[in-house]
């Protein structure tokens, strides 16, 4: 049954006090709706959500279901993760006339991973609901299937490409279209879907509901709202979104030459079962997943120049587990929805403060702690990093990497729990009895076998390029006229260095930074005082 706004209220005011605020939503005694049974759904979709295992409606739940029952046309500005799915699918399915077998509701998603994850969503919030029949349609399928299935479907969610294909074709009527949901808009035009949209919104019924959804609200989106909604009601919750609290954020500052054996480094101090990689390119997330496929870890890439077969492949891998690290692009990720993901490292800093949101989201669900690491090479990247904590009142922690002697003990730590739970094999019988045949004693096979297990183990990392070099503070800058010059010879001649050992040197107004080894930078403090040009200074770590 559906109800008006005027009316839901009258419905839930004789239980509640509940009054209308601002024409958005409806407020409880002072909270958001506590339930969804408060929105007066048929016993079909309240039974379905109720074995999902969802109670409490989200903000932009509670907020978008009455506007869509009530038939506005509205702009949500919301994360990914925020329950978006379940806003604009309950109430049209409330609202699905199940007897039509035309496209009634047709949802518009960047990728086929987000469509299929629509669709099936949709499918299990209407498990209960009978002649519910829906269709996903996007590039790489089979076009045939798609045909046989459009002829019956009364709700289609695709991607802008292969909708247009249909459209053109006349396998894909929208004359009786009365729901369109526009998801996740901006990274649509991002991706350079802006005309395809428009084509598609021209091409349906004038009278039709439109949902809008998005993360930020560039001009073009401003454009297709004028154009096409009607007095369409905004909802925004962006300025509430905070990083989730049960993942615990930490961030290295490492050279770029660095990452990929700082890369191999965390996987092996962290040691987790299942994580995500992020970069920002598809060319990297091919390089990070081939270093670590080399590095004997079960890994894939995933990004949009994989065939579409391909990709769904390596999505349902790591969703079963048989895939354990993931190396993706945040569009590509888009879709996957797996609760035990242990860690997520940002390779790339993410470029804006949603995409970390949405990445470091990965993690840490279902009630469990999760970790998030994020990779910062440069001081602007360090700038950014703050501002993203900042924004999302995050506490981003920072960490170093543990020096090479230390490495080498997790190692050996993480090699040795592995031989515990291996099983004797009949040819390593064999091979010590050949070993004892050598005069060796049991003691002296041990070692020797030991030796052999660590050599080749560390052979796989390049352990000379993963401590973190140390920063040193020089309280000479660029005011007193140094020079980076002066600031090399200060430092081999007062320790005996090489000057390939000197790394990067940082000239500000009033001090220097130069970063050295751990082993350099001790010895240089130690020693207190430092003579650069005919200045006579004390040193120290700088933070």
């Amino acid at each position: 049954m559906c109800y008006t706004s005027k009316a839901l209220i009258i419905h839930i005011n004789r239980h509640r006090d509940v009054r209308a605020l601002d024409g958005f939503y409806f407020e409880i005694k002072g909270e958001l709706m506590k339930h969804f049974k408060e929105l007066n759904l048929s016993n079909e979709l309240l039974n379905a959500i109720e074995e999902i295992g969802y109670t409490k409606p989200t903000e932009i739940q509670s907020q978008t279901i009455p506007l869509i029952m009530e038939g506005h046309d509205i702009i949500g500005l919301s994360k990914t993760g925020s329950g978006k799915t379940a806003a604009f699918s309950i109430p049209t399915l409330e609202l699905l006339d199940t007897d039509s077998t035309v496209p009634q509701l047709l949802v518009i998603a960047p990728t086929r991973e987000l469509a299929l994850q629509i669709a099936g969503e949709i499918k299990r919030l209407s498990s209960h609901m009978k002649n519910v029949r829906i269709t996903t349609v996007f590039g790489g399928d089979s076009m045939q299937r798609q045909i046989k299935s459009l002829k019956k479907a009364n709700i289609v969610v695709g991607t802008p490409g292969r909708i247009q294909d249909h459209i053109r074709r006349r396998t894909l009527i929208l004359k009786h279209l009365k729901y369109l949901v526009l998801d996740e808009a901006d990274e649509m035009l991002n991706m350079g879907f802006y005309e395809d949209i428009v084509n598609i919104l021209a091409k349906t019924p004038k009278n039709k509901q439109i949902s809008l959804f998005s993360a930020t609200m560039p001009k073009e989106i401003m454009k297709i709202s004028n154009t096409f909604l009607k007095n369409p009601k905004t909802i925004n919750v962006r300025s509430k979104e905070t990083a989730p609290t049960q993942i615990n954020q930490y961030f290295y500052f490492i050279k770029g030459s660095q990452k990929k054996s700082a890369l191999s480094m965390l996987i092996q101090l962290y040691s987790p079962n299942r994580a995500i990689i992020f970069t920002n390119t598809k060319k990297m997330a091919d390089e990070v997943a081939g270093l670590l496929m080399n590095n004997n870890l079960n890994a894939n890439a995933l990004h949009g120049d994989m065939p579409q077969d391909t990709r769904l492949q390596v999505m349902n891998k790591f969703k079963a587990g048989r895939i354990n690290f993931l190396v993706a692009t945040d569009v590509a990720a888009r879709g996957i929805d797996v609760d035990d993901i242990d860690l997520v490292i940002n390779y790339d800093l993410p470029q804006t403060q949603e995409y970390y949101i949405h990445r470091i989201g990965r993690t840490g669900r279902a009630g469990k702690e999760g970790t998030s690491i994020t990779f910062i090479n440069s001081r602007k990247q360090l700038t950014d990093l703050n501002q993203i904590k900042n924004k999302t009142k995050s506490e981003i922690i920072e960490r170093t990497l543990p020096s090479k002697e230390e490495f080498q003990e997790i190692i050996i730590k993480n090699k040795l729990e592995g031989i515990h739970q291996t099983e004797i094999h009949p040819m390593a019988i064999k091979f010590v009895d050949s070993l004892r045949d050598d005069r060796l004693n049991d003691l002296g096979i041990a070692y020797l076998l030991a030796n052999h297990i660590i050599n080749e183990t560390l052979e796989q990392y390049d352990l000379d390029n993963m401590s973190s070099n140390n920063v040193i503070n020089i309280p000479l800058g660029r005011k007193q006229k140094v020079r980076p010059k002066e600031i090399v010879n200060a430092i081999i001649n007062k320790i005996n260095i090489n000057p390939k050992d000197v790394g990067d040197i940082s000239l500000f107004k009033n001090h220097s930074t130069v970063e050295l080894k751990p082993e350099h930078a001790d010895k240089l403090i130690k020693k207190s005082k430092l003579r650069v040009g005919q200045n006579t200074v004390r040193v120290k770590i700088h933070k």
